[in-house]
């Protein structure tokens, strides 16, 4: 459990650095480990007190999640795409705040070498099974000790945001935001927005 709130170390990246991720052209050719570090707070209360394990990974899974979803039942797929189908996961389960309804985060600890082979070589269609990857954005990069690989899948209903820090904790995690496209268009305007009025004041 300890390692597994460690791991919130690495999350303040996250959330706003996707966004400008997302806001920015490609051809800038601007690596986004260049912007300014944004914080996004995680209600650890909304989160499970232990760790569960399962396929070769430990997840810190949110609250009552076994009462909706059965350990037999459970893999890393639902775990990835509860929020797309809606009925893994009770909506008031949000760990992000009433401003994000419906979106959610899972920070996973990967345990097994194996494992971690299989999700960088096949995390993109981990991230979509249905095989559409046309939308896809990935980048790694070295932050100090942290290796980092940063996937955004946008897709017409919901948004995936995966951050799999390789390299610089005792083990590799991996830290999935799951949330609706309306969310995360709404999030990507009010940020450009305040991004342009910085520019002018500039």
């Amino acid at each position: 459990m300890n390692r597994m709130n460690n791991s919130y170390a690495v999350v303040w990246f996250s959330f706003f650095i996707f966004m400008l991720w997302g806001c920015e052209s490609s051809e800038r050719g601007t690596r986004y480990a260049d912007y300014p570090m944004y914080s996004i707070n995680v209600d650890s209360a909304k989160l499970s007190t232990e760790s569960v394990t399962y396929n070769q990974i430990s997840m810190l899974l949110p609250r009552y999640w076994d009462d909706v979803v059965s350990m037999e039942d459970l893999n890393t797929e639902m775990v990835k795409f509860a929020a797309i189908h809606e009925t893994y996961l009770s909506p008031s389960e949000n760990i992000y705040g009433d401003e994000l309804k419906n979106a959610f985060v899972i920070i996973s600890e990967v345990i097994s070498e194996s494992y971690l082979n299989e999700l960088l070589n096949n995390t993109e269609n981990l991230l979509n099974p249905d095989g559409d990857l046309s939308n896809l954005r990935k980048e790694s990069y070295q932050l100090k000790s942290f290796l980092i690989h940063h996937y955004l899948l946008q897709t017409p209903r919901w948004v995936n945001m995966k951050i799999l820090i390789e390299k610089g904790l005792e083990n590799p995690v991996q830290i999935d935001f799951i949330m609706p496209s309306y969310v995360y268009v709404d999030e990507s305007e009010i940020l450009q927005s305040s991004i342009g009025s910085l520019s002018k004041i500039q």
